[in-house]
């Protein structure tokens, strides 16, 4: 039995397998070194589509393995990926540009896979990030893949450095500046998709944990645990969260929460999956209860997650896939990541469910297309390859290996769920 101690400031948690079946072991297996051989390079460096995320897997598949070439296989690629970040100055966010690709250098080292020493490589890098994270979050746009709080993760890797302070005291100020204070509750215009030419809104916001107030509230309890602006923190996490509980659907038939607001046919129910929907926000509220140590938001947030553990129909939900974004195995692991907090059987149950999809998704090739993605192009579905973290054959391994093995996936933070 794992040692668990809860309501105390930080966890000590021990990661314990959560398929134990001989067989499903062996298929998983023999899965990760179908994908382990699989993977296609791509020029792409990036996080979450590219070179980064497929790193990462290779890190974690040598944990499991203990075979040294896969370590090899990331060192090179991580190397290549430093040598890149020139070559995409220009992109700024921490889903496809360099502020990702440091974000999980810094990761790596943490967690003992890479050693360097940050000060020589990040101190341009550092001033970069920090004016494009400022200036984003100056014009309101949040967004945790393509906007200010991206840059915010990073500086939390970057702690204890003056400008890492500077800045997530600067982020939070700016939060507050935007924020729409409305008697007890906080919220945020989505000012990233007002900005989309289809957008027909003057106010929109948005309730996932992709892009929406729970990445923020996620963010902001991380700062409250790293003592940065701790009052404030606080205030603007009350007020968000009370926000957020506040657009609980009245008659809800499936998900409790909206995709976004305002409600229309798009947004009055939420699917079930990492980017949007109930799972991410109650494990973003369930987050910022244990780390503020708030036993009534850690509460509300199992009843949320309980909810959304009991929708098996794929279909109903709009999960077609296996990838982490919004698929199967992205799902399988939020309950298991919540399982191992917990102990509350249901998400193992969940979790479990989700992962026999994920596998059944491997065997039947001819029905579910293997481990292939859903696009949605020229309003039409294609089924596509994809090697990525995000959306690809590396996320999938990445949940396949924590749900055999006793390795938490501590690159999961990426995700804003650890």
């Amino acid at each position: 039995m794992p040692l668990i101690l809860l309501n105390l400031p930080f966890l000590i948690l021990v990661w314990v397998p959560i398929i134990t079946n001989k067989n499903e072991i062996e298929f998983i297996n023999s899965e990760l070194l179908h994908i382990s051989n699989k993977i296609e390079l791509t020029s792409n460096y990036s996080l979450f589509g590219g070179l980064t995320g497929i790193a990462i897997f290779y890190y974690y598949y040598f944990k499991l393995t203990g075979n040294y070439q896969y370590k090899d296989q990331a060192n090179t690629i991580i190397l290549n990926c430093l040598k890149s970040i020139n070559e995409i100055e220009n992109d700024f966010s921490f889903s496809n540009g360099y502020t990702g690709i440091c974000y999980t250098l810094l990761a790596l080292r943490k967690n003992g896979f890479i050693n360097f020493e940050p000060k020589i490589i990040f101190k341009e890098i550092d001033n970069n990030v920090s004016i494009e994270t400022l200036r984003n979050m100056q014009i309101n746009i949040y967004d945790f893949l393509y906007g200010g709080i991206g840059g915010g993760l990073y500086f939390l890797e970057r702690l204890p450095e003056p400008l890492a302070k500077k800045t997530l005291s600067k982020i939070i100020d700016l939060l507050y500046i935007h924020a729409k204070i409305t008697n007890d509750t906080i919220c945020w215009n989505d000012n990233f998709a007002l900005n989309s030419k289809e957008n027909e809104y003057t106010e929109q916001y948005n309730l996932g944990l992709a892009h929406g107030v729970p990445s923020i509230i996620y963010f902001l309890s991380i700062l409250y645990k790293n003592n940065i602006d701790k009052n404030k923190c606080y205030y603007l996490l009350n007020g968000s969260i009370n926000w957020l509980l506040k657009q609980k659907l009245q008659y809800p038939t499936l998900s409790l929460f909206p995709h976004s607001l305002p409600l229309d046919k798009y947004s009055s129910e939420s699917r079930l999956g990492w980017c949007y929907g109930d799972l991410g926000i109650g494990t973003s509220l369930y987050i910022a209860g244990c780390h503020t140590l708030n036993q009534y938001w850690k509460n509300i947030a199992i009843e949320i997650l309980i909810h959304s553990s009991k929708r098996y129909n794929l279909e109903l939900n709009s999960v077609n896939d296996a990838c982490l974004c919004h698929g199967t195995s992205g799902i399988a692991l939020m309950y298991n990541r919540i399982y191992q907090k917990t102990k509350i059987e249901q998400f193992k149950i969940a979790s479990l469910f989700w992962y026999n999809q994920t596998i059944q998704k491997g065997i039947n090739i001819n029905k579910y297309n293997g481990y292939k993605t859903m696009y949605r192009i020229d309003n039409k579905n294609k089924w596509l390859n994809s090697n990525n973290l995000i959306h690809g054959i590396s996320g999938i391994g990445l949940s396949l290996i924590s749900a055999i093995s006793t390795i938490e996936p501590k690159w999961d933070r990426c995700l804003l769920i650890s």
